[in-house]
């Protein structure tokens, strides 16, 4: 059982409406140089995420030859993440190839009704097609202006809530939960 105080509730609520202003307000004055820190931070992310398991797949290729296909997941990651930081436009528009491309390609060839997944294929790959080309930037700084509007709502709401007591939440007092059971 969850057992959550009002202060942090309420805390959790600025942070939430902070974290919302910042990311609409930088969307929208400084978009270049937040998708900059955004991508070198998601980089970084991957990267730290990443080196453990290729250090501890490297060790044990050398036992075992069933975990070079773990290794090289590992190793393509860490990749991606460097290229995160240094040419994240490119990496993104892989990214979105893969996914909003080759993906629905290869459900299309899987399937046994092509006719009808083509059909259902076909949004994807529109805007796939699009994504690759970078028609969607104009559009992505809004999203993220749209995004943090939401967020910032969202704190303000809860906020709004506990401070009128529309939403319970536990006092600051100890509480042991405890079951009993007869034996």
């Amino acid at each position: 059982m969850l057992i959550v105080s009002k202060k942090v509730s309420i805390v959790t609520s600025i942070v939430l409406m902070v974290i919302g202003a910042l990311m609409s307000l930088l969307a929208y004055f400084a978009y270049d140089s937040f998708i900059n820190f955004v991508c070198v931070v998601l980089g970084i992310f991957i990267i730290i995420c990443n080196i453990y398991p290729l250090l501890v797949y490297s060790s044990l290729i050398t036992q075992d030859k069933s975990y070079i296909p773990n290794f090289v997941i590992a190793l393509v990651f860490v990749i991606i993440g460097v290229l995160f930081i240094f040419v994240h436009g490119f990496v993104m528009s892989i990214i979105a190839t893969v996914f909003l491309i080759i993906l629905p390609i290869i459900r299309i060839l899987l399937s046994n009704d092509k006719k009808t997944q083509l059909l259902k294929e076909t949004p994807l790959l529109v805007i796939g097609a699009l994504v690759l080309f970078n028609v969607f930037d104009g559009i992505f700084r809004w999203v993220l202006i749209a995004g943090g509007i939401v967020i910032f709502l969202i704190g303000l709401v809860y906020l709004i809530m506990l401070l009128t007591n529309k939403y319970k939440v536990k006092n600051d007092n100890n509480v042991i939960d405890a079951e009993i059971k007869e034996v």
